[in-house]
């Protein structure tokens, strides 16, 4: 997916993109270890680069009413990068 933005933002948007980096996750089986996984999704709105960032449900036990960004664990043989996905959509 690419962004959507003026042609002079992307030197930018490289910039920010070299910033961040996949992290590997933890080995399998480490003891309370929980592999999760984000999505940074940026925005071009107003004229600026913004992150978008989602609400935790009040319902939720931990960490209820929160902003984050979207994601979630990482369920049995999906990689991150499919559980970022899900979770956004």
């Amino acid at each position: 997916m690419q962004p959507v933005a003026p042609p002079h933002h992307f030197e930018q948007l490289t910039m920010l993109r070299s910033r961040f980096t996949l992290l590997r996750p933890t080995p399998p089986g480490a003891i309370g270890a929980i592999n999760a996984a984000v999505m940074l999704p940026l925005c071009w709105h107003q004229q600026q680069w913004c992150f978008l960032i989602t609400r935790r449900s009040l319902t939720l036990r931990h960490h209820p009413g929160q902003l984050s960004f979207p994601g979630g664990r990482i369920d049995l043989g999906e990689t991150a990068w499919q559980a970022a996905q899900r979770e956004l959509f």
